[in-house]
């Protein structure tokens, strides 16, 4: 991912560099998971934590989420983990009442 930010080695906005996020990994970690990596994918495809760095100086830059933003989030995987928790007392309780 590539942005124009200001660095304040250089004293200028300056084109920054950031890894991109790895989508197939996170797909097989949230299968492998069941689920429960998705509000982690969430949380990294809108750009949490994410390093920049500087193509002229070579300094770093993270970025921060917004106050909101990170506020939403947590709402979200709140919401994931109860839905998660609901399938799962659901499945329990219909292989139990199975037997």
């Amino acid at each position: 991912m590539i942005s124009r930010l200001y660095c304040p080695q250089c004293r200028s906005q300056t084109v920054h560099e950031a890894k991109d996020v790895s989508h197939v990994l996170h797909l097989i970690l949230s299968v492998l998971t069941g689920g429960l990596w998705l509000p982690i994918w969430l949380w990294y495809g809108l750009g949490g934590s994410r390093v920049y760095h500087c193509r002229q100086c070579g300094s770093e830059y993270r970025s921060t989420l917004s106050r909101w933003t990170a506020r939403l989030i947590g709402v979200a995987m709140i919401a994931v983990l109860l839905c998660v928790l609901a399938l799962l007392i659901f499945f329990i309780s219909v292989i139990a009442s199975l037997n």
